[in-house]
């Protein structure tokens, strides 16, 4: 880590092992791969929060037990110590719930197939999410339960992100039509068919996202995979805009001075406000978030690799080296980047979360 203080308190490691956890369908216990909000850093603009897709079979809002270990509980009644039955909610923010591949070979596939209830009563539908997507939740809108019907690949990953630091929600122990309450307390769900990709009420709010056609550096070929994309340019409602990467390979990074990976215009202008485009040290007017995740639950806490990360500038410039699960808060108006990826043995992502709907900055040179 960096000798000075400064920005110190915005390098955020954090051991998933000691926040959510639930069982899948074989009883085996299931953490998260990274999670940060309030409780991490008393500025954090969001709750975050990063699961592996799947679970076995297991699924969100079905009445499984859920615990939370973390003893700092705040007045919320999703986080309790004790085991307690994770019910549909809604939340009065924003949500996205970005689903993401972990799979090199495939990054277009996120290896489950999964089904996602939204709405109430009779506006609930039943949607299909198999490929890489971006759910958006507006305030007040149940989108539960969610659960795997196959896994025909390499699970990929969940990631959550609320418009609050608080993780609070308000329960609805109502579920769609069909639903049948087990002997074990779970909710089992109706053998019905979703409704075909693009129609319903709410699929405007799910976007799946064209991850091979994104634009990408050259220099990150067969090192790294943008695996997610996200921002106004695909939803005008979008509150964030969202950026994930996943790492299989050293000797890359971002902030680097590659050549544009977008090319320009007939006027001689790119246009960035359809693709994040970090490949130089730059600053926002808004809130960012760097989440360094691992890929798989087996070495928790380990990212999975070394990354070093720099932010300030000039002689308060600070460089820190992320070896674990960590996420680092950027604060408005301050200059990051470069990120260097040393040496990678497993596996991870870098994902990026702008409180702003599009990208905007100015570059620090």
């Amino acid at each position: 880590m960096a000798k000075s203080t400064r920005y110190s308190r915005y390098i955020n490691e954090v051991n998933p092992v000691k926040f959510m956890s639930y069982p899948d369908d074989k009883g085996k216990k299931i953490s998260e791969l990274n999670h940060y909000d309030y409780r991490d850093n008393l500025e954090a603009p969001h709750f975050m929060e990063t699961n592996i897709l799947g679970g076995g079979l297991g699924g969100v809002g079905i009445g499984a037990s859920i615990r939370f270990t973390d003893p700092r509980i705040y007045y919320s009644g999703l986080y309790q110590t004790t085991p307690h039955k994770g019910l549909p909610n809604i939340r009065l923010y924003y949500q996205t719930r970005s689903f993401i591949s972990l799979d090199p070979e495939h990054p277009d596939d996120i290896g489950v197939t999964m089904h996602s209830w939204m709405g109430e009563g009779k506006d609930a539908e039943l949607h299909v999410i198999d490929k890489p997507t971006t759910q958006l939740i507006p305030a007040g809108v149940l989108a539960k339960p969610i659960y795997a019907v196959n896994i025909h690949g390499k699970p990929g990953m969940v990631q959550n992100t609320s418009d609050n630091p608080l993780e609070a929600v308000v329960w609805r122990e109502t579920y769609p039509a069909g639903f049948k309450k087990s002997p074990e307390g779970k909710w089992v769900p109706p053998e019905v068919d979703p409704l075909p990709k693009g129609s319903g009420k709410w699929s405007r709010y799910i976007n799946e996202i064209d991850v091979k056609n994104l634009p990408v550096y050259a220099s990150h070929k067969g090192k790294a995979a943008r695996v997610m994309f996200y921002d106004g340019s695909v939803n005008p409602e979008a509150p964030h805009c969202i950026d994930c990467h996943l790492i299989y390979g050293a000797g890359m990074g971002f902030g680097l001075g590659d050549t544009r990976k977008l090319p320009l215009l007939a006027n001689g202008l790119t246009d960035e406000c359809s693709s994040y485009e970090p490949l130089l040290p730059h600053r926002h007017p808004f809130y960012q978030t760097y989440s360094f995740s691992p890929a798989n639950n087996d070495h928790l806490p380990d990212l999975g690799g070394t990354v070093e990360f720099s932010i300030g500038e000039g002689s308060d410039q600070e460089t820190y080296t992320i070896t674990k699960a960590t996420t680092i808060l950027i604060p408005r108006d301050t200059v990051h980047l470069p990120l260097y990826v040393k040496e990678v043995h497993q596996p991870f992502t870098i994902l990026t979360v702008l409180d702003s709907p599009i990208w905007a900055g100015v570059w620090a040179v």
